[in-house]
């Protein structure tokens, strides 16, 4: 007697589909945690250059008995650069007072600085609506801003804002 077995191998469509579906799912929570782990991750380069800079200012107020003006008395090409990747614009401001030179006839000490990080446009970082700017002052003040804020400040959604990003 000759019984032929009719056997299957493989997946049904139905299999195929639970699995699709499980996929799904999976990646509809993974992916979006995985990309907010990624943008925290480059935010370090912003972070890391801001601590950069503060500490050359520190270094150079203990030669000079006074903060530099600008970038460019740091030793930088420019006033305005760019962090290592580019994801950031890096500048300076607030140097008080206004008028300072310590190098002038009559020398006047900058006795304030901050440095500012920005999301430079066009980088993967520019759509990180978390944290979209940080800055750290003489005092090492650290401040952060997030989505919808244009300005620093001491006030209580700024302060928790640094903690967020810093």
């Amino acid at each position: 007697m000759n019984i032929q077995s009719n056997k299957q191998q493989g997946f049904t469509l139905i299999e195929v589909m639970i699995v699709v579906a499980i996929l799904g799912i999976l990646s509809a929570i993974a992916l979006p945690s995985y990309s907010e782990h990624v943008k925290k991750g480059k935010r370090t380069e912003a972070k890391v250059e801001l601590l950069k800079i503060a500490q050359m200012q520190e270094s150079y107020f203990a030669q000079n008995m006074s903060y530099a003006k600008d970038l460019s008395q740091l030793g930088f090409s420019a006033n305005t650069i760019d962090t290592e990747t580019a994801l950031y614009t890096i500048t300076m401001g607030g140097v008080l007072p206004s008028s300072c030179d310590h190098t002038a006839a009559t020398p006047v000490s900058c006795t304030e600085y901050y440095v500012t990080a920005t999301p430079k446009a066009g980088s993967s970082q520019a759509n990180d609506t978390v944290c979209t700017g940080f800055r750290i002052d003489h005092i090492s003040r650290k401040q952060a801003i997030g989505s919808g804020a244009t300005t620093f400040g001491t006030a209580a959604a700024n302060i928790a804002k640094a903690k967020t990003c810093w």
